[in-house]
């Protein structure tokens, strides 16, 4: 899988830095998508698993 080429299509639609809080870097967000697609999980499971299973958060 080209993941270079893929982030470079997701870049322009990915919130920029200024209107809030930072965004998180966009590899990690693939990342985290990733994840939550492989084990079919919703936002707030993906976020709980992450604080559970110390094995995704390097990953992530």
């Amino acid at each position: 899988m080209p993941w270079a080429g893929l982030l470079m299509l997701i870049e322009p639609f990915y919130p920029k830095a200024g209107n809030g809080r930072l965004p998180y870097p966009l590899e990690t967000i693939r990342r985290i998508h990733l994840l939550q697609n492989w084990f079919a999980l919703s936002d707030p499971a993906m976020e709980e698993a992450l604080y559970g299973i110390t094995s995704w958060r390097p990953f992530a």
